[in-house]
């Protein structure tokens, strides 16, 4: 089929509902212009505008630019983007929502003059066993309950990297704990590190994950260690 053809049928088509145009095994719809980098493929005229879906090999499998809500919803398919360098400043003004697990893998990191916004779990209970979803979170100890105990994973090859923060709003000898599993000043095998100034309100530990075990890496105020 000539490209000639192909367009009078994708016209017909788009003037008649129901109408399908099918392309032979082999064929392709290309759309060339005659000066690179000139000209451009448009739907809608932001008056009139339409939905564009594009199915990838299953019902459940498309992409669709959503004109009514204005999203792009993309169904059963992978997102892949290796190396993109955002070189200006990118804002998401409206919200962001995740209807099931997204993994991203790679490195992801800010630039140079850029900041990567940390998560904030405020903690009022009197224990809390830490995941994957309050890593690089600053934790804050509210002292609601007391002392709170803040249980922390076993260091792994998978949460290398991965940081906890814990910061204590309370006057309380609030505890970070993991049996044999934490790397403190003056020791290498701590079970826990534990609040301890006169007024233990303000004090701050930072940990990270070596891979083997969680490394005391920024302190404020004073913190015992249990062996």
């Amino acid at each position: 089929m000539g490209a000639r053809e192909t367009w009078r049928l994708v016209q017909h088509a788009l003037k008649n509902p129901g109408e399908d145009v099918d392309l032979l095994a082999g064929e392709k719809l290309a759309v060339v212009p005659e000066v690179n980098d000139q000209g451009s493929f448009e739907f809608g005229n932001a008056t009139k505008d339409m939905d564009v879906k594009v199915f990838l090999g299953g019902a459940g499998a498309y992409v669709l630019f959503d004109s009514g809500s204005t999203t792009l919803t993309l169904s059963g398919v992978n997102l892949v983007a290796p190396d993109v360098a955002i070189s200006g400043t990118s804002t998401i003004a409206g919200t962001v929502t995740n209807s099931a697990a997204t993994t991203l893998t790679g490195t992801i990191k800010a630039s140079t003059d850029g900041w990567i916004g940390q998560k904030v779990v405020t903690e009022a209970t009197a224990a809390r066993t830490v995941d994957a979803t309050d890593f690089d979170a600053l934790i804050l100890l509210t002292g609601g309950a007391g002392i709170t105990t803040v249980t922390l994973p076993a260091a792994a090859a998978g949460n290398l990297g991965a940081k906890v923060t814990v910061v204590s709003q309370s006057n309380h000898a609030h505890v970070v704990a993991l049996t044999n599993g934490i790397i403190a000043p003056n020791t290498v095998t701590s079970d826990s590190i534990t609040a301890a100034d006169v007024d233990k309100t303000g004090q701050v530990a930072t940990l990270v994950s070596n891979g083997a075990k969680w490394v005391v890496v920024a302190l404020t105020g004073s913190w015992t260690t249990a062996a």
